[in-house]
């Protein structure tokens, strides 16, 4: 626990000094103002008394009010406006900042984590732990301020009690303590409960997302999903609205035995100094301030361990974030860098795989070689492993057994962003993004690229004219997420797009996957049409349901259940007896016949 509070407690703080130093001094700053501003009721208030009952000396009675009145005032006005300082500036930024560190994360995470449940929840319990549970960096960072200056106020109230009325110290002492354990026991119940807060988070978020997704609009209303999705959304918040329930009646008895005991110590407290007075052993003005130090000192104390007791139970939450953020990351240590060259050389040795969490290999021991600037089809049924030999390429997962060459080079070898940098690939649920046109073909690279550059992208996809009449030309939003100018492109449109972006990238191996599964006829025989200079004589993949875009390659693969059955091209395949790529292709071309 020590060292997840302190592991977490160093990560936040020195990320947050990291990116604004200036955090420190007004942090700083705060702690020290509200340590200081309780000893203006304990001390003052002593001597003007004493004034009062002694010389009356009207200069030194105003000037204690005064310097009540002043160290009040100021001292409450310093808190309050460094607190709306450390919040508004520093506080909500730092969310946000942390949220971004979140993402970037998210990113470096291999792409078969994401299909993992465990590292799914492990995100959703650090995004929670950051969030609403802890409060982010500001719930803690208040949390430990309360603390340290809790801890000097303390040190000065117990050293005033000691030296005039030791017995109040133990009273107070014993009381916090009392307290402390109630606060213990109440934590324990709220951190019990996280668990099924973060679960019942992550499906109504899930939930919500999909009621607003514009993307998802049509497929709700059309089949009148919104009930249903409206009932699940219910339902979490009703799951949340019980769990709350059950965490508040858990914790009630502790919280009202807690307030009693606190109410006690001030009682008694309040009565023996009473006594003390009434006996003489103190007189009215160190009976004020007693009592003033006495109030201070288990306010000081119960902050202390309350905010303790915070600090831990927040840090726990949080430190899900930190072990998210510090979870190892696989790393390509490898400096081979690809040759630079137009056309690859591309083999599957003995290539087996299987998806995390099943039996089944997508892919079983497939051997094939891809000559440099082959233009090679991919046909099968749906789940044939097409798709997952793309990615294997990709390397967005890494084979279970055997291997894939680079000409003659095994691609994990290869430094990986240099590698990637040879692919471009489209696939069937390629995503376009809510910013401009034109950044949706060039990402990153929107200030390294002029508009012709791009145009001519547009027009070898046939999009040069939609996009000239645009009032913004490139430069119009696509979809309407953030301006109702928007461009609503359509199926065959994103596509185009998609494509384009692939085109710019410029890599030297292309894959498409389903590249005109959503165009018309006239647009998919334009692709087809431009298909060779589309890919530019370099080594290219071609996914297809689609078996009229096989005569534009060289060469055909046929995948059935996980394994190359079939190689070769248009016509030597039509001639396999009982072919399953013959039989493929005489299926659909009966359709596209006239009786």
């Amino acid at each position: 626990m020590r060292y997840k509070m302190k592991t977490t407690i160093l990560y936040l703080f020195s990320a947050a000094v990291q990116y604004k130093p200036s955090y420190l001094f007004v942090y700083i700053a705060e702690i020290i103002v509200k340590t200081v501003t309780p000893f203006v009721n304990i001390l003052f208030p002593k001597y003007l008394i004493a004034e009062l009952l002694g010389e009356r000396r009207m200069q030194y009675i105003v000037g204690y009010i005064l310097c009540i009145a002043f160290g009040n005032f100021t001292g409450h006005f310093l808190i309050s406006f460094l607190q709306e300082k450390l919040n508004k500036y520093y506080h909500d930024d730092f969310s946000k900042y942390f949220d971004a560190l979140f993402a970037r994360k998210n990113m470096q995470i291999p792409y078969i984590s994401t299909e993992d449940k465990e590292i799914m929840k492990k995100a959703q319990k650090a995004r929670d732990g950051l969030g609403s549970q802890s409060g982010g960096i500001g719930g803690i960072a208040t949390a430990l301020s309360q603390a340290i200056s809790n801890v000097f106020v303390f040190a000065g109230a117990a050293g005033l009690l000691l030296a005039n009325a030791p017995y109040v110290f133990l009273i107070v002492t014993v009381g916090v303590i009392a307290v402390f354990f109630l606060n213990k026991r109440i934590n324990q119940i709220q951190v019990s409960y996280f668990e099924k807060i973060s679960e019942n988070n992550r499906g109504y978020e899930y939930v919500l997302y999909n009621l607003t997704a514009v993307r998802y609009g049509k497929d709700i209303r059309l089949y009148h999903a919104q009930d249903m999705m409206s009932t699940q959304a219910d339902r979490y918040n009703q799951n949340m609205a019980e769990i709350g329930r059950k965490q508040a009646k858990d914790v009630m008895p502790w919280h009202e035995m807690s307030k009693i005991v606190m109410a006690l110590r001030e009682g008694i407290s309040f009565l023996y100094l009473g006594y003390l007075g009434l006996r003489g052993f103190i007189d009215i003005a160190d009976f004020m301030m007693l009592v003033n130090a006495s109030s201070a000192l288990g306010n000081a104390l119960n902050g202390v361990i309350i905010q303790m007791q915070e600090i831990v139970k927040r840090t726990l939450f949080a430190y899900e974030y930190v072990e998210f953020m510090q979870m190892n990351v696989e790393k390509t240590s490898q400096s081979r860098i690809v040759t630079t060259k137009q056309m690859y050389t591309i083999e599957f040795r003995n290539v087996s795989f299987t998806y995390p969490g099943t039996d089944k290999k997508a892919l079983d021991n497939v051997s094939a070689l891809i000559k440099a600037g082959e233009k090679i089809s991919i046909v099968g049924s749906n789940g044939a492993g097409k798709t997952t030999f793309i990615k294997l390429l990709c390397r967005l997962y890494r084979v279970d057994a055997g291997e894939i060459l680079l000409d003659g080079v095994n691609i994990n070898e290869y430094q990986l962003e240099d590698y990637l940098k040879k692919i471009s690939v489209v696939f069937q649920d390629f995503m376009l993004l809510g910013f401009s046109l034109k950044e949706n073909i060039v990402l990153s690279d929107s200030g390294k690229i002029t508009d012709g550059e791009v145009m001519n992208l547009l027009a070898k996809v046939g999009l040069k004219e939609k996009v000239q009449s645009l009032p913004m030309g490139m430069e119009t939003p696509v979809f309407r997420y953030f301006d109702l100018n928007g461009f609503e492109p359509s199926g065959g449109e994103q596509q185009k797009i998609a494509i384009a972006r692939a085109l710019y990238k410029n890599g030297n191996i292309m894959v498409l996957d389903e590249p005109t599964a959503a165009l018309d006829p006239i647009s998919e025989a334009e692709i087809y049409e431009k298909f060779n200079d589309l890919v530019n004589n370099k080594t290219a993949f071609f996914i297809s349901h689609r078996l009229s875009s096989c005569k534009f390659c060289d060469r055909i693969l046929v995948f059935d259940k996980g394994k190359i059955v079939e190689n070769g091209t248009h016509r030597t395949l039509m001639n396999l007896e009982n072919g399953i790529y013959a039989n493929m292709y005489q299926t659909q071309a009966q359709y596209y016949q006239y009786s």
